[in-house]
């Protein structure tokens, strides 16, 4: 893939850390550097910029948003031997406020929900594959210890550790604004004061979490009113749905993302055939 940087930095820092209070569920693994691109003065190919969803990863998967360990894994390796480049957040957000040029087959990889499994069991791969991810988080369900109200969820102290390590960047999911009322998202039967409040309140938790200002915003169920959108629009730069497309740079307030975590591995290729 060749890029071309406009008006930013072209070195790629590194992180290094080690992680003396990393939580003992998160496996503590060699630290990978952030991915990174090469400079080029000008792309050889218009980019094609798939978003990818995935929620639970777990060795004994429960329902069909969770997946193994193996098979995410595979997926990945599947998408990196097709020549995808994964993406981080900070670098698609250059891409889409037009300050950094892509070309060939470029991915980012997101997970909703922030569970306990993604961290015990799904973080390990990506540190192993050094890819980079966005993890969408619900604020609200921050040390969820599991049960009746759904599985359990990962603690403030994991995001804290994870966020440290620079792999992964986690971005807002709502602090409890991830239910449904009479059939519906929450967000569509609630007043924009309660929509404004919620946002509010994941934005300054997240930001005393990872010292970062979450700057993009994934809807629950994509779904929203647009009194809700023009309220995300005022704090977040990416807002993210859950509809199948590729990215486009006209659309910073409306992203497609292709789910991935249900479907069928058999069914990539027909989904992102080569060019």
């Amino acid at each position: 893939m060749v890029v071309t940087r406009r008006a930013i930095p072209a070195a790629v820092v590194f992180v290094s850390l080690i992680l003396t209070a990393l939580p003992p569920t998160v496996p503590t693994l060699p630290v990978v550097a952030e991915a990174k691109i090469d400079a080029a003065e000008t792309p050889s190919e218009e980019a094609r910029v798939a978003v990818l969803i995935y929620h639970d990863v777990h060795p004994e998967p429960y329902n069909e948003y969770c997946v193994t360990p193996e098979r995410l894994a595979g997926d990945l390796r599947w998408f990196l031997g097709q020549g995808w480049q994964p993406l981080t957040l900070a670098e698609f957000a250059l891409w889409m406020a037009g300050d950094l040029e892509l070309s060939g087959d470029c991915m980012l990889l997101t997970f909703d929900d922030g569970y306990l499994g993604w961290a015990e069991h799904g973080y390990p791969v990506l540190r192993a594959l050094e890819v980079p991810a966005v993890q969408f988080l619900l604020t609200g369900r921050l040390g969820r210890p599991g049960g009746v109200d759904g599985p359990p969820a990962i603690s403030a102290a994991q995001v804290v550790a994870v966020a440290a390590e620079g792999l992964v960047t986690f971005a807002d999911h709502t602090h409890d604004l991830h239910r449904e009322v009479d059939g519906k998202p929450l967000v569509m039967k609630v007043s924009v004061d309660v929509v404004a409040k919620d946002l509010d309140t994941s934005r300054s938790i997240l930001s005393g979490l990872t010292g970062a200002v979450p700057v993009a915003l994934a809807w629950p169920y994509g779904a929203s009113t647009p009194a809700a959108a023009a309220a995300a629009a005022d704090r977040y730069d990416l807002v993210f749905l859950a509809v199948d497309g590729f990215a486009g740079r006209g659309e910073p307030q409306g992203i497609p993302r292709f789910a991935i975590d249900w479907r069928d591995p058999a069914e990539l290729p027909g989904l992102f055939p080569p060019r």
